[in-house]
C-alpha cells in the first residue's frame, strides 16, 4: 500500500469541511444530518477518485501532464477554473491521488485507505458526539460559536497544517 496519499485525506477535510461537520453535529437533527454529511463525503470521494483514476488510465499520467496547456486552450474561456477555491482544492487532491495511483501502477483499491481516512476525519465530530453525547451536546454549540468568532485563527491553523504536510 502506498502511504504517500494518506496525508491528502487531512487536506480534503481541513478548513470549512470539518467546520461543516461540527455545525451538523450541533444542529437539531444532529445524527441524521451528520450521517448524511459523512455518507456524502464517502460517496463523493470514492466517485471522484474512481472517475479521475479512470481518466488517468485512459490517457496516461504523462500525457495529462504534458498536454494540460493545450487542453486548457481547447476547453475555452467559458469553462474556466472552478468558481470556489475549496472545490478546486478538493479536485486537485483527488487528481493527485489518481495520478499517484497511475504513476505507481496501483489499482483503485490502493486508494481505499485514502477514502476511508477522509471519511473518518469527516466523521470525527459525529464520533465525538456519539461517544461523549451529554458533554458534546453542551460543548458543541460553544465550539461552533468559537470557530465562527475566530475563523481567522482557524484559517491560520489550516494553513499551518498545509505547510507541515508540504514540508
Amino acid at each position: 500500500m502506498n502511504t504517500d496519499i494518506l496525508p491528502l485525506a487531512i487536506t480534503m477535510m481541513a478548513g470549512p469541511q470539518i467546520m461543516s461537520a461540527i455545525v451538523f453535529v450541533t444542529s437539531e437533527r444532529a445524527l441524521k444530518n451528520s450521517l448524511a454529511f459523512v455518507s456524502g463525503v464517502l460517496v463523493a470521494t470514492a466517485i471522484g477518485v474512481a472517475a479521475l483514476r479512470g481518466l488517468q488510465s485512459l490517457v496516461g499520467g504523462g500525457v495529462v501532464a504534458r498536454q494540460a496547456p493545450a487542453g486548457r486552450r481547447e476547453a475555452g474561456a467559458a469553462d474556466g477554473p472552478p468558481r470556489d477555491p475549496r472545490d478546486a482544492l478538493r479536485l486537485i487532491v483527488m487528481l493527485t491521488v489518481a495520478t499517484n495511483l497511475e504513476h505507481n501502477g496501483d489499482s483503485l483499491g490502493a486508494a481505499v485507505p485514502f477514502i476511508l481516512l477522509t471519511t473518518l476525519i469527516a466523521a470525527l465530530p459525529l464520533l465525538g458526539y456519539l461517544i461523549f453525547h451529554r458533554r458534546a451536546v453542551r460543548a458543541m454549540p460553544s465550539l461552533r460559536d468559537w470557530m465562527n468568532a475566530n475563523s481567522w485563527l482557524v484559517n491560520i491553523i489550516v494553513c499551518a497544517i498545509f505547510i507541515v504536510l508540504i514540508v
